[in-house]
């Protein structure tokens, strides 16, 4: 049956996306909205106000989306068969025992910081090795803890929790079910079985009844309500999937899914994962274990950190007029090195299982007098500087699990860039396989497709949408060996310092 078309949630870091994805790979009537945040909502200080959602002001605002997009796209809600909802990890939603919104959280809500380091103290080993996650303060027990800690009036409310795709998914079925990977991204199940982390929630004095029930993708897939039908224009018949977290699901969009393959999701932060075909745990903690959407697997997990903000935010810095386009034209013309200027942009993938503030920056070569840096050369640094980030967290990813990848593939924003593409694969030798920006929301159509058309009617997940293929520059690759080393090198003596 053809004309048969996914209405697809993308909630990422920074912004939430709507599109109708067609069974070839198609988007049309594509939609972007910000993050309604509440700075008022419980008080919240600097750390939390910003990354706390106001609910009633998210779900009109899906609604608009779901509305814009029919509407741009001008296709019949009558060949608009499902949504499949994909979003960000360790975003979390807590409930009361009427199903009203208690908190709803980005994942860049640290407010549980002192708890985190509280549970990490005593338990880290025990936790890491139930959940695969560290640090805590990242995760829902240690929000649960805040809670208790500082709002014991709200925390006595809450019945049950859930990831963010699986709340979205409820707003739209009045049903509660989570997927198993994305709330595994909450720090919650046992990694290594898919149940409940029943000694991590333990140690945390949290009751494990409070989670919701979960299931695999497949499993998910509910009726929208009809409240939901009318508001949004779409059918009764319109089936609700929640695909699961945006990085795994970013995978799938990148067809990332046999054991070995690597996935780097290029957007706000800029996590790298090789499926693999069981849980393995790093012996120092440094890197993560997940769950995989797909064929019973499971992803290890290196992350650059906010790597894609640290390029948005110097973009910003040197171009009033945000031009990408103008400055990686100026970036092109800056030399292998950049001129001497080397950039410490981010965290690096060798901070975890214990992230904190730290000095970086932009090195200049001087006096000035001798070389005046361009604009070029500074945004050239800091994608080297991303590139050789990532070559350090493939190292640490190989490093556990002993297989070199079979592909590695790049999506989500700098995917745009054919330098960054160009540069990442001269640093780490390997071809990179290049996909579109909004992967996760092709991923997640992509699993509803999967799962809920015909194999023959679905073409988007038999097929591989690669854009193009960007392999090393042999001489490049050859200079990039030493400045790679000079770039450790100076990191070192930066950490050091601090």
């Amino acid at each position: 049956m053809k004309n048969r078309f996914v209405l697809s949630f993308d909630l990422s870091s920074r912004e939430y996306r709507c599109g109708i994805v067609s069974d070839t790979g198609e988007v049309f009537g594509l939609v972007s909205m910000p993050y309604p945040t509440n700075f008022n909502r419980h008080d919240s200080n600097i750390i939390s106000a910003a990354s706390e959602l106001d609910p009633d002001q998210l779900i009109q605002g899906l609604i608009c989306s779901v509305q814009k997009s029919v509407q741009l796209s001008k296709i019949n809600v009558q060949y608009i068969t499902g949504i499949s909802i994909t979003g960000q990890r360790q975003a979390t939603a807590f409930l009361d025992d009427k199903n009203s919104t208690v908190y709803l959280g980005t994942n860049t809500d640290l407010r549980a910081t002192l708890q985190g380091f509280s549970i990490d103290d005593q338990y880290s080993e025990l936790v890491y090795k139930e959940t695969g996650h560290l640090p805590s303060f990242f995760f829902t027990p240690a929000k649960l803890l805040w809670f208790r800690e500082n709002k014991p009036e709200l925390f006595q409310k809450i019945a049950k929790i859930c990831s963010l795709p699986a709340w979205v998914g409820f707003q739209f079925t009045n049903t509660l079910i989570d997927e198993v990977s994305a709330l595994g991204e909450t720090g919650v199940l046992n990694i290594c079985n898919k149940q409940i982390a029943k000694k991590t929630l333990s140690v945390c004095g949290i009751d494990s009844g409070i989670l919701p029930e979960f299931t695999t993708t497949q499993d998910t897939t509910q009726s929208i309500s009809k409240t939901f039908a009318n508001l949004t224009g779409l059918l009764p018949s319109t089936q609700v999937q929640i695909a699961g977290p945006d990085t795994q699901v970013g995978l799938v969009g990148m067809n990332a899914t046999l054991p070995n393959d690597i996935g780097i999701i290029a957007g706000w932060s800029m996590p790298i994962q090789q499926v693999t075909t069981r849980p393995i745990f790093h012996p120092h903690q440094k890197t993560w274990v997940g769950y995989h959407t797909t064929n019973s697997s499971w992803i290890a997990e290196s992350n650059t950190g906010d790597a894609g903000n640290a390029y948005q935010w110097i973009v910003r810095l040197l171009s009033t007029t945000i031009n990408y386009t103008e400055l990686e034209q100026e970036a092109c013309e800056s030399e292998i090195g950049s001129g001497g200027v080397q950039a410490f942009m981010g965290p690096g993938s060798i901070t975890f299982p214990n992230p904190q503030l730290s000095i970086g920056g932009i090195l200049l070569p001087v006096p000035i007098s001798f070389r005046e840096p361009s604009r070029g050369d500074v945004i050239r640094s800091v994608l080297e500087n991303i590139s050789y980030s990532i070559k350090q967290s493939l190292s640490l990813i190989s490093g556990v699990t002993k297989k070199p990848p079979t592909k590695l593939c790049l999506g989500g924003g700098l995917s745009k860039s054919k330098l960054f593409a160009q540069i990442l694969s001269s640093v780490v030798e390997i071809p990179v396989m290049v996909y579109t920006d909004n992967i996760s929301l092709l991923g997640a159509a992509c699993l509803y497709q999967t799962y809920s058309f015909d194999t023959a009617d679905s073409q988007y997940s038999k097929q591989d949408n690669c854009i193009t293929i960007v392999d090393p520059i042999n001489q490049d690759a050859s200079a990039y060996k030493d400045l790679y080393q000079q770039w450790l090198l100076t990191l070192e003596r930066l950490q050091t310092d601090n």
